[in-house]
């Protein structure tokens, strides 16, 4: 892989006497979108404020091109680093029009007729040409969205940070924006960094995917290897719903509901947690026996809590082909190829 347009090694950073960064690392490559997931108060905006130069580290260092961006005691300033970023908010200037919000990042680095020529294009890019004499007032959010990642493409930056870009819009606007907006990153070859404590939206648009809690990075790697392979419970929720099966492992197995499950290269009497996934499970008429509590239709399936025969608490999700109802006993089965293991 080439190296990174930017790296982050051992960032630390306080708010209020609060650590709220502790010792956090990350890489970002050009035409790569990495997402930061994580929960309120998890660090992630933070970690963007800095990476942006509107924060500066305690301790540790972000280097971008072989320069030095901040090392704990000296932080180059916003303007001087070659990032775009689109906030919440969008924070458009409310007294120019879409044009000219546009066209404010390039004040001083391109002459007129070129930077004419650079708004006209993002603006194309952006699918926003009837509204270039608009103001930030007269547009719905998710017009604004686009004017804001216009103006943060504009001057051509290395890296794009995104901070919760899209929690203000209704959800089948949020899909469209997400697809678009991506689409618009990619083609720009830069690097994006977007923050979310949504994980549908960072499952939609990360290449790479960075899980935080507290302050620090506990997992990361590919959508699809954090999904199926989590390295802790914790790191598991941060993407779903999930059911814990606690025992300890007899002539290599583990005792379940769902029968005994193979567990290979364990030594007998090792406690052990088996994370199951609500898709994991399946109607089977072999299958233990629940009783169903709860129903909540999803995305075309149906997610259902339900008691087994033990007294535990399980979250299953099924196809609406076949539609359960509150109080009806059924049998589920444990697709063992889509459960994860951990050892305490």
């Amino acid at each position: 892989m080439s190296q990174p347009v930017l790296s982050v090694r051992g960032a630390e950073k306080s708010l209020g006497g609060n650590p709220i960064l502790k010792g956090v690392d990350l890489d970002l490559y050009c035409g790569q979108v990495c997402a930061v997931l994580g929960p309120s108060g998890a660090g992630k905006s933070t970690l963007l404020r800095s990476i942006a130069g509107l924060e500066a580290l305690e301790a540790g260092s972000i280097i971008s091109g072989g320069q030095s961006w901040d090392d704990g005691k000296h932080s180059t300033p916003a303007e001087q680093r070659r990032v775009g970023v689109v906030f919440q908010d969008y924070a458009l200037f409310p007294h120019l029009t879409v044009e000219k919000n546009i066209a404010f990042g390039l004040k001083g680095s391109l002459a007129k007729d070129a930077a004419r020529e650079r708004v006209a294009e993002l603006i194309g890019q952006a699918e926003i040409s009837a509204l270039a004499q608009s103001y930030p007032h007269e547009l719905s959010g998710g017009e604004q969205q686009r004017v804001a990642l216009a103006r943060a493409l504009a001057p051509r930056p290395d890296i794009i940070l995104l901070d919760e870009p899209f929690s203000s819009l209704d959800r089948r606007l949020r899909a469209d924006l997400r697809e678009q907006t991506m689409k618009v990153i990619r083609e720009a070859g830069a690097a994006a960094l977007i923050v979310t404590h949504d994980a549908d939206e960072a499952f939609e648009t990360a290449d790479k995917l960075l899980l935080m809690e507290d302050g620090r990075i506990i997992q990361s790697g590919s959508p699809a290897d954090v999904y199926c392979h989590p390295v802790s419970i914790s790191s598991a929720r941060l993407l779903g719903d999930i059911n814990v099966v606690t025992g300890t492992v007899d002539r290599a197995r583990i005792a379940t509901l769902f029968g005994e499950i193979a567990i290979p290269d364990m030594q007998d009497g090792s406690s052990v947690n088996l994370l199951v996934r609500p898709e994991a499970l399946r109607e089977s008429e072999t299958g233990a026996e629940f009783t169903v509590e709860d129903i909540r239709i999803r995305q075309g399936r149906q997610r259902l809590r339900a008691t087994a025969s033990d007294g535990g608490r399980w979250i299953a999700e099924l196809p609406l082909a076949h539609p359960i109802k509150k109080g009806e006993t059924l049998r589920l089965a444990l697709d063992e190829t889509a459960i994860s293991l951990l050892t305490d």
